[in-house]
């Protein structure tokens, strides 16, 4: 590779080339596409037809993840919707429907700008809306994710790695797919917070959480305290065993598998551990940040990075 090595980062934005098109066997089509480095990746042609991609063509991506196989996941910048933006939407029609907890919702069905349909829940009363004001909270594969009943909230009046004080009033699963809790500040206003990262967290309606509010390239999030690990102090990890792992973009390296009761295990590379003794059954470490529920690790005075680096459960 030629120039200076880009690192790349979970939740940040990156330009990649689209070099061409790739036609499987089966039909499938996808858009080769090089990162800042060089290195190749495929991009799903179909999610994305209404994008107007073409050769050549410079596209802002957002790393949305890196897997312990060194796999970038990425989601193109919508040419018209953004996260966190109110839009207006057509209504097509309402309904009502068994939601993943058993009980009836009702949803309300959107048309996007494209003429795609989006599901999402909405407590509607009379059926007499031609458009509705939703703010999108998710975009993945080309699809949009909207909040129909999105009130007010002020994300400029939260200060950056503060602490804030939010009670969870209950969980709302947008366009039937994503679930979240819904946070409420004492001025009752409205926030997200994805419950797929904190399961093992036991957050329930009712509760107090205290959060930080991140913001990063790619928009802002809240990282509630961990239930047990403090950010700065120092704790013992048991080595479940001997590993390897693949960060991008290198090869495979040896490394330990740390048990986490409280979310995904930790692969934590060898070499950044020195003379430490293999045969010990615990390890030192301490707790540099916690992102999405996930622990980011260091040892003695050797930082290192762990967002990707982490087992599914």
């Amino acid at each position: 590779m030629k120039g200076e090595f880009i690192k790349i980062i979970e939740g940040c934005f990156y330009e990649f080339t689209l070099e061409g098109e790739l036609v499987l066997p089966s039909g499938d089509k996808y858009f080769k596409l090089s990162d800042p480095n060089g290195y190749k990746h495929l991009l799903n042609a179909d999610e994305y037809r209404f994008y107007n991609l073409t050769k050549g063509q410079k596209i802002n991506c957002r790393v949305d993840h890196i897997n312990c196989t060194g796999k970038i996941f990425i989601e193109p910048e919508h040419p018209i919707y953004k996260p966190g933006q109110l839009y207006k939407f057509q209504v097509l029609g309402y309904d009502t429907i068994i939601n993943k907890l058993g009980e009836q919702e009702k949803i309300v069905i959107l048309k996007d700008h494209f003429g795609n349909k989006i599901k999402t829940s909405f407590d509607w009363s009379e059926k007499d809306l031609d458009e509705l004001e939703a703010r999108v909270i998710r975009i993945k594969k080309g699809q949009i994710y909207v909040d129909a009943e999105p009130q007010a909230s002020c994300f400029d009046e939260i200060i950056k790695n503060a602490y804030h004080s939010f009670r969870i009033s209950g969980l709302r699963t947008l366009s039937q797919k994503y679930e979240y809790y819904i946070l409420k500040d004492d001025l009752d206003r409205t926030y997200h917070l994805r419950t797929k990262y904190y399961q093992k967290y036991f957050l329930k309606p009712g509760q107090l959480v205290r959060c930080r509010m991140i913001r990063g390239e790619s928009g802002f999030y809240f990282e509630p305290d961990h239930p047990f690990y403090t950010i700065g102090e120092t704790y013992a990890f048991t080595i479940v065993c001997r590993t390897s792992i693949q960060k991008y973009p290198e090869k495979e390296t040896p490394a330990l598998e740390l048990q986490n009761d409280y979310g995904k295990n930790i692969l934590l590379p060898l070499a950044i551990l020195g003379n430490h003794d293999a045969q010990k059954e615990t390890i030192e470490c301490r707790v540099d940040d916690i992102y999405r529920g996930s622990l980011i690790l260091s040892h003695k005075k050797s930082p290192f990075e762990l967002k990707g680096l982490l087992l599914s459960l």
